[in-house]
């Protein structure tokens, strides 16, 4: 190894700048690649996201209209499932065009429509208005960290 006061011979240099350009270039490939496919991974998620909210607005339309109890009680515990999952997105994202904090406000909105459709036979509101609740003051508290450190 050459001490730090000696040059490099120019054979040496010519040497490294010939191993080193395809070794960049295909470098730079995988980058390109990867980055394509984060971007598909990115829209599947919004995809995915899109899908469970819009599942669950139909369950719940379906739960209105039926008369079956135990068909009810099924539609509703679906969207809950389902809307239950948008309740963590981060909020400083977009999605479909959106701001996530959209997306987690129209999940608990839909919690709360569930709530107010499933009171029990005690006349109690289902869990689903509780965790509504503590999911969007989890996520209250989070998004005013987020401004008051800007």
């Amino acid at each position: 190894m050459p001490e730090s006061n000696q040059s490099l011979n120019p054979e040496t240099i010519k040497l490294i700048v010939e191993v080193a350009a395809p070794v960049a270039e295909e470098l730079v490939k995988c980058i390109i690649e990867s980055q394509a496919k984060v971007q598909i991974l990115l829209q599947k998620f919004d995809q995915l996201v899109l899908r469970e909210i819009n599942s669950a607005f139909d369950s719940l339309r379906d739960a209105e209209i039926t008369e079956n109890p135990e068909t009810k009680l099924r539609r509703l515990n679906y969207a809950e499932d389902q809307l239950l999952r948008c309740t963590g997105l981060e909020l400083n994202s977009q999605i479909g065009g959106y701001s996530s904090a959209y997306w987690v406000a129209l999940a608990h909105f839909g919690l709360v429509t569930i709530s107010k459709l499933d009171i029990g036979e005690n006349g109690l509101l289902k869990p689903a208005f509780l965790a509504a609740f503590f999911a969007f003051d989890d996520k209250l508290f989070e998004f005013e960290d987020a401004a008051s450190s800007d």
